[in-house]
């Protein structure tokens, strides 16, 4: 559960390749028992991408409801496919 909390996304990393690292995370977790929510697992990646993706969730808040998309949404977002 610690190595979820303490994800970060790395300066190299695309949106997609930080989401599927958290979900391999996730994954493992999940075979010792411990449940996430889809929501919770969003939040997870949206709270730890790098700042210069932060002009684009703002806009992606402004236009959705984050509280109810799902991750497959979120790595198709396009203006977060593309590199900031």
């Amino acid at each position: 559960m610690r190595d979820f909390e303490n994800l970060k996304m790395n300066e190299s990393e695309t949106v997609k390749q930080h989401s599927d690292r958290i979900m391999a995370v996730v994954n493992s977790n999940r075979l010792l028992g411990n449940q996430f929510s889809e929501s919770r697992i969003v939040e997870k990646v949206i709270s730890t991408l790098l700042e210069r993706y932060e002009a684009k969730i703002s806009s992606l808040e402004d236009s959705r409801d984050l509280s109810n998309i799902s991750l497959t949404e979120l790595q198709r977002e396009e203006s977060l496919v593309k590199q900031a």
